[in-house]
Formats: C-alpha cells, structure tokens, sequence
C-alpha cells in the first residue's frame, strides 16, 4: 500500500511537470502572436 501510494505520488508529480512545461510553451506561442504595443 505505502509502494503504491509512492508510485501514484511520483505519477502525479511528473504529470503536474508535464502540464507546468506545456502552461509555459502554451503561454510563450500567446506572447510571441500577440505584438507588444
């Protein structure tokens, strides 16, 4: 039980990391269309 609470854990955190890098990129395309003015 506590093996498998370990893996769920490491799961959700390499999943968080995953949508945080795509958050970025997602957020730098927006920037890099819309012109600063």
């Amino acid at each position: 039980m506590g093996i498998r609470m370990g893996i769920a854990q490491r799961e959700t955190k390499k999943g968080l990391t995953r949508l945080g890098l795509y958050g970025i990129s997602l957020l730098l395309e927006i920037v890099k269309v819309t012109p600063i003015s």
